[in-house]
């Protein structure tokens, strides 16, 4: 039986990474029970799944949320691989192989940088001076994705999402976040995204939510963020604020207890992004009580198709939730039938392309839920 492995160049001078990929199945993700440890803070905890059936290895994604991609296509779903195929994890890019030879480890011009690589060499040449332009230019605006009451189908508030336009190019926001971390200025594009949410926001219910988002690097000084986050109050006192932190923050349950005190005094909610990743999240949500839990796409992806253990297994975790005080959050519904299933297990609130696509707050529309 032939021996699968993932490899990529790691240098210029052409060396090669090589993963072997035993033992099946075989996780791939920044949790650190990962079988490959994804250097890229676009990756999610658990991203994706490699795993053998019928002597050939498929691919799944878990749900992640900067995606998983085969040959450039969006992977929805499970997919069969074959020797030579390219495999991207969020940005980072690797090729499939296999120990009887079926490919090559050779790799042509246009192959020999993952998006990661390529990014941090554009970086380096032509970044700085672009980045700088586009800050002081403001070639930058949000999208607002709603999420929806899901009992009555009425938008309970907008997720603020950044965007922008780098060197005459519209650039997705992780290719933002990657070039500002380059350039150590990664909060400081954070905290402008969240002012400009604000700002553009006009023509949108200012009595509904705002979901305003946080880089993990911010959580290193929770003091200046709730600095920066007392100046966004100061100049929208009439905003209602949830501040969100995502599943790849780190810091201690104390840092985030003090924050969440802050945020109150100031009336700014706290939400946690992306539950459902790991075990330590249990006990920050019970030392830290946070107003909003977003529980991750892996846990609702075909949620209405799930098994009765899995579905009892999510709704126990609902009932310690909503013990708690604390509003659980559906991610990632695509679906009428799992925006039905969500609602059936106790979630009040949704958020996804079903309910609703990001967009400019001019072209916003009501969601479409009929659930």
């Amino acid at each position: 039986m032939a021996t699968w492995y993932l490899e990529r160049k790691i240098s210029v001078q052409g060396k090669v990474q090589r993963i072997t990929l035993r033992p099946l199945p075989f996780r791939v993700g920044r949790h650190a029970d990962s079988d490959l440890l994804l250097d890229s803070s676009h990756g999610s905890q658990r991203h994706a799944e490699l795993f053998e059936a019928q002597d050939r290895l498929w691919l799944r994604d878990l749900g992640s949320t900067n995606g998983t991609s085969v040959n450039g296509e969006r992977l929805h779903g499970e997919r069969c691989l074959e020797p030579g195929d390219t495999v991207h994890f969020a940005d980072v890019a690797y090729r499939i192989g296999t120990s009887d030879g079926s490919t090559s480890t050779s790799f042509q011009p246009t192959q020999v940088f993952s998006n990661t690589e390529r990014l941090q060499l554009f970086a380096r040449v032509r970044e700085p001076k672009a980045f700088e332009e586009m800050l002081l230019g403001r070639h930058l605006w949000t999208h607002y994705q709603p999420l929806v009451d899901l009992r009555r189908g009425t938008v309970y508030g907008y997720e603020v999402l950044g965007r922008g336009q780098l060197d005459g190019r519209q650039s997705p926001p992780n290719q933002l976040f990657y070039v500002a971390e380059n350039l150590q200025r990664e909060i400081e594009l954070s905290a402008l995204f969240r002012r400009l949410g604000l700002e553009l926001s006009q023509g949108l219910d200012n009595s509904l939510a705002f979901f305003v988002n946080t880089h993990p690097t911010e959580l290193r000084d929770c003091d200046a963020l709730l600095s920066s986050v007392s100046e966004l109050r100061r100049d929208f006192p009439q905003a209602r604020l949830v501040l969100e932190i995502h599943e790849a923050a780190v810091a201690n349950v104390e840092e985030l207890k003090s924050l969440r005190s802050g945020l109150e005094a100031i009336e700014v909610d706290l939400a946690f992004d992306d539950f459902g990743t790991g075990q330590a999240r249990l006990l920050e949500l019970v030392e830290v009580e946070p107003r909003y839990l977003k529980f991750d796409a892996v846990l609702i992806s075909r949620l209405h198709l799930a098994s009765k253990k899995r579905r009892d297994m999510l709704q126990s975790l609902l009932k310690v939730v909503l013990d708690l005080g604390i509003s659980p959050i559906a991610e990632c519904i695509e679906s009428e039938e799992e925006a039905s299933a969500c609602l059936d297990l106790g979630f009040e609130i949704g958020q996804g392309y079903y309910l609703g696509r990001p967009a400019l707050a001019a072209d916003h529309q009501d969601p479409k839920t009929k659930a």
